[in-house]
């Protein structure tokens, strides 16, 4: 399991924006949902490499979050609510949350996949792919990000279709694309999940 911890940057002056993150981190199937638990900090639990990168990507724009992610084992049944949940996925997501406000890239990824024995990558390798990801949609204008964001959500999209739900030219939406790192955030993403699913694979259980 993957606990995710996110926390407001410069909370105290700044307006608070957990419901739009909330809102968006709604799209995200998670185990435990998303919630606010004390002040300008969220809290969610995700079980899959995939649903861990879509929250990131989803807490990396705009940059004003500071993200601990924690691996390892919750004690189950889990509860409606992370803040009545308990396990070392938690205790690690409070460490790297705190970690995190610290780095240059405010993401920490601590603990291991309680299903990796002997993982042929290490959590840094997993958690260098999830900054440059936050990094890179961290470098978006908000209009260049919704152009991003909508080309990852649907990668078969029409510039044409684009430029009209979002009420923009065809030619800004291609511009965009070219003068933004659309294919390097996906290219990112992709390894991100790749890195996670391989670090969190018991030895010997991947296809020979």
């Amino acid at each position: 399991m993957f606990v995710l911890t996110i926390d407001q940057q410069r909370s105290r002056t700044a307006p608070d924006a957990v419901p739009d993150l909330l809102s968006a981190l709604a799209e995200v199937d998670a185990v435990v949902p998303f919630a606010r638990t004390i002040g300008d900090e969220v809290q969610g639990v995700v079980e899959s490499p995939e649903d861990l990168v879509a929250a990131v990507l989803r807490a990396s724009h705009p940059a004003q979050w500071s993200i601990g992610i924690g691996a390892g084992s919750v004690e189950t049944p889990l509860p409606p609510h992370s803040r009545d949940a308990r396990g070392a996925a938690f205790v690690h997501a409070r460490a790297a949350v705190e970690a995190a406000k610290g780095e240059l890239v405010p993401l920490v990824l601590e603990g291991q996949p309680d299903t990796a024995r002997a993982p042929s990558i290490t959590g840094v390798e997993a958690q260098t792919a999830l900054r440059l990801l936050v990094h890179l949609i961290g470098e978006c204008t908000e209009v260049q990000w919704a152009v991003v964001s909508a080309v990852l959500d649907e990668p078969g999209i029409t510039q044409h279709v684009l430029a009209e739900r979002l009420d923009v030219s065809q030619q800004f939406v291609s511009k965009t694309l070219r003068v933004t790192a659309a294919e390097l955030i996906a290219s990112t993403r992709d390894l991100a999940i790749a890195l996670l699913t391989i670090w969190g694979t018991p030895e010997g259980s991947a296809d020979e």
